[in-house]
C-alpha cells in the first residue's frame, strides 16, 4: 500500500511540473532553442541613420538642469554634424539656458523613427515621432529630422527642419492608388 501511494504521489508530482513548465513560457523557449531560433535572431536589425535620427532627437530635446547648458552643448554635439553642432551653438544654446532658468528642472524625451521620407547618398530625412516631459507635457509630436553620414561611415544627427504638422501626418499616411 506504501508503495502505490508513493507511485501514486509520484506520478501526481510529475504531471504538475510538467503543467508548470507548460504554463511558465519554458516549453516555448526550449523548442525556439532546439529549433536554433533565438531572441536575437528575431530582433529586426536597426537601421543606424534612424537610430542617429532617434538619438539626435531626444539628445537635443532631453535637459539636465543641474548640469547645465554647457553639458546639454556638448551632448547634443556628440550626436550632431559640425554644422549641426555649430548651429545648435548660435541658435539653441541661449533659448535652452533660457527655458532652464525658467522650468529650474529637466527635461526629457523619448523618440522613435517612424519613416525615411528623403534619402540620398549620405542623406536622409526621417519622420520621428517625440514625447517630451518636464518643461513642458508634449505627448506625441512629429518631427523631419535631417541626419548626414560622415566620412567614416557613421550617420549623425544635422538638424530638425522646419516642417508643419499636418504636413509630416499627411507623408506617413498611405494615400490610396489612384483608379483607372
Amino acid at each position: 500500500m506504501k508503495n502505490n501511494l508513493k507511485s501514486t504521489l509520484a506520478i501526481v508530482v510529475l504531471f504538475a511540473a510538467i503543467a508548470i513548465f507548460i504554463f511558465t513560457g519554458a516549453a516555448g523557449w526550449l523548442v525556439n532553442t532546439i529549433a536554433g531560433r533565438t531572441a536575437a535572431a528575431a530582433t529586426q536589425e536597426v537601421d543606424p541613420a534612424a537610430a542617429a535620427a532617434e538619438l539626435g532627437v531626444e539628445t537635443f530635446l532631453t535637459v539636465d538642469y543641474e548640469s547645465g547648458v554647457d553639458a546639454w552643448l556638448e551632448k547634443v554635439c556628440a550626436v550632431s554634424t559640425a554644422d549641426g553642432c555649430e548651429m545648435f551653438t548660435d541658435m539653441s544654446k541661449e533659448d535652452i539656458a533660457e527655458k532652464m532658468e525658467t522650468y529650474k528642472t529637466d527635461q526629457t524625451c523619448t523618440a522613435t523613427a517612424m519613416k525615411v521620407v528623403s534619402v540620398e547618398e549620405d542623406y536622409q530625412i526621417w519622420i520621428v515621432e517625440y514625447s517630451a516631459s518636464g518643461w513642458k507635457e508634449v505627448p506625441s509630436e512629429l518631427a523631419a529630422v535631417a541626419v548626414m553620414r560622415g566620412e567614416d561611415g557613421v550617420w549623425k544627427f544635422d538638424m530638425i527642419l522646419p516642417v508643419p504638422q499636418d504636413s509630416l501626418v499627411e507623408m506617413l499616411t498611405p494615400t490610396p492608388a489612384p483608379e483607372e
